[in-house]
């Protein structure tokens, strides 16, 4: 330690008399000598946590503690929370993680003075400045991506699209026909300086509208692909006519796309966003494939959008549907509000009393259980809601007379005018006029509970109802063929798909990003759409190889429906998983990195 002389006469008085004041060169003596640090005990934590897992009960008897195996359990349990994933895929990261090393000491012994690469790599390592071998700052990392537009992007991501089909035809992956999905996406923006690129969205199930931007997503539901993701500065709102061209626009280039891509769209589904009698009309026309003939114009599935009156109008169509449960319907559409489609309306469509054309669709209603599934018929359905209507009829008769005989039996005794009993959430009677007035009264709620029951048992089946709407062709009727659109509305599941990509994409695939650039948040997302075609890629592949290894017939497709997938990947559970596919492809980016550097420090030296 270093000592300082201290002179008495320039030495300060203490401050008190308990000792503890310290004078002015004294402080500047502890400024000047450095003191050791003490690093954080880090190794504590991880003592702590293989402590507690070394602790063995009487139910633990035959679990493996070895001390090994209790480091190598917190080493699993510490990665599975630092990637927040399974521990299936903080194995497969570990895994990884010594391929790398091994990549690296396989490259090292090829030199021929083993000892001399091993102390040329470290050198190398660190004139590389240690920390910084495989990662940069990261306004390198953003400024480093190219400053592209939104359709440049949106190429990129068709030409992956494209690419991938032709890698999946060589694994004879590849079916004739395509369900498109069309749905948006939303990502929220945390900021108050709005640069004029925001848009009120909804993300997830909430409620409430969020500053934020939206893109739109293009999904091969068939082979599950993503074929677009472009950000839009307005959502497509039926006021909005330039904005419905360009999403008709969009759907007529991703058709154009897949066509490219050696397959057709027979289908396009959306959700209820889509269903306006403008893209109603597009469909039946045929304007989505101005090229093809109108009969082979891919349908237009969506669910059929209802008002504020939802239930009355599904008990409508309950009563008047067919027995089957498809009919034809006609959607309104105005033409003051589409001046630019009304033209091509004239002499195909008819018009109304308000001079609306009359756009024609087949609306098919099904029967589903709790869990979504169709499992019942809707003329059974019908057979059934029309018995429980008479029971609800009888019930709100009974109860009216048991009203009526309580009010009438307690007029009669008190001589005045009664009421009948308030159903509400008050304390009821306790006190009565007499036996009957007791009897008539407890009836009447009886008789009232009862009729709540079926009431909500009505409830309940009217959710049970799914009602779509679907494009017709020119001349059709959906009537002469009401399997066609029953299957149709049967395989609107598939729209599904998009949905388990967009989750995907953002929840494995994307990257945390605080940009309030759009185009910046599209490249992201383009990247994230990239990866997960390639993992589906990988997936049929693998998923091919096991159908071939167990002789089961090896097409992905069902045969009387090629739009549709058949459900495989459920019984296939050792198919690559998302995070697996990402560690894979970051484990290779590693070692190349790494033998390079290592290479390049030989050839320096």
């Amino acid at each position: 330690m270093v000592e300082i002389s201290r002179d008495p006469a320039e030495r300060a008085k203490k401050r008190d008399d308990d000792g503890r004041g310290m004078s002015l060169l004294q402080d500047s003596a502890a400024i000047v000598v450095p003191r050791e640090e003490v690093p954080p005990d880090d190794s504590k934590s991880f003592r702590n946590l293989t402590g507690l897992l070394s602790t063995i009960t009487r139910r633990d008897a035959a679990v493996d503690h070895e001390p090994g195996t209790v480091k190598k359990t917190a080493i699993m349990m510490l990665t599975s929370i630092l990637i927040h994933s399974s521990l299936g895929a903080a194995r497969m990261l570990l895994m990884a993680i010594v391929d790398i090393i091994l990549a690296i000491l396989e490259e090292i012994t090829r030199a021929t003075d083993v000892l001399l690469a091993i102390h040329q790599a470290i050198a190398t390592f660190k004139r590389a400045r240690g920390h910084d071998v495989l990662s940069l700052h990261p306004t390198t990392v953003n400024d480093i991506k190219p400053s592209m537009t939104r359709d440049e992007m949106e190429d990129l991501l068709e030409d992956n699209y494209i690419k991938n089909m032709a890698r999946l035809s060589g694994i004879d992956a590849v079916s004739p026909f395509t369900t498109l999905v069309l749905d948006d996406t939303g990502q929220t923006i945390r900021s108050c300086f709005g640069n004029g690129t925001f848009t009120d969205i909804k993300v997830g199930q909430k409620v409430t509208y969020e500053a934020g931007f939206e893109f739109t997503g293009a999904y091969d539901a068939t082979h599950k692909q993503f074929v677009g993701g472009k950000h839009h500065d307005n959502p497509y709102p039926d006021v909005n006519k330039q904005s419905i061209f360009e999403l008709v626009e969009y759907i007529r280039i991703k058709i154009e796309r897949v066509q490219e891509a050696g397959s057709t769209v027979a289908v396009l589904e959306g959700d209820r966003k889509y269903f306006t009698p403008s893209l109603y009309a597009f469909a039946y026309l045929g304007k989505f494939t101005p090229n093809a003939p109108a009969s082979q114009a891919p349908r237009l599935v969506t669910p059929w959008k209802f008002g504020s009156d939802k239930e009355s109008s599904k008990e409508k169509l309950i009563l008047n549907m067919p027995d089957n449960g498809v009919a034809k319907a006609f959607l309104s559409l105005d033409p003051v509000k589409y001046p630019w489609l009304a033209s091509s309306c004239v002499g195909v469509f008819t018009k109304d009393k308000v001079g609306s054309f009359q756009i024609p669709c087949s609306r098919v209603v099904l029967v589903v259980n709790e869990k979504g599934k169709p499992d019942q018929s809707f003329k059974d359905f019908k057979i059934e809601y029309k018995d429980l209507l008479e029971i609800i009829q009888d019930a709100e008769i009974k109860l009216q007379d048991a009203e009526w005989a309580f009010v009438a039996h307690r007029t009669n005794l008190t001589k005045k005018p009664c009421t009948k009993p308030t159903h509400g959430r008050g304390k009821k009677r306790n006190k009565f006029l007499d036996a009957m007035d007791a009897r008539l009264y407890r009836l009447c709620f009886q008789l009232y509970d009862e009729l709540k029951a079926l009431k909500a048992q009505r409830e309940t089946m009217i959710c049970r109802l799914l009602v779509y709407a679907i494009s017709l062709r020119p001349d059709e009727d959906p009537a002469d063929d009401p399997e066609t659109f029953i299957e149709l509305a049967h395989d609107y599941t598939v729209r599904w798909g998009i949905e388990n990509g967009f989750k995907d994409v953002k929840h494995v695939f994307l990257r945390k990003i605080r940009s309030r650039k759009p185009t910046s948040r599209q490249f992201e997302l383009m990247v994230a759409m990239m990866f997960h075609n390639d993992w589906q890629v990988e997936r049929a592949r693998e998923l091919m190889s096991n159908l071939q290894a167990f002789g089961i017939p090896d097409s992905l497709f069902l045969a009387n429906r090629p739009w549709r997938r058949r459900p495989l990947e459920n019984e296939s559970r050792d198919l690559v998983t998302a995070v697996t596919f990402l560690i894979e492809i970051w484990a290779d980016g590693i070692k190349d990195l790494l033998i390079e550097i290592i290479k390049g420090g030989w050839s320096d030296s």
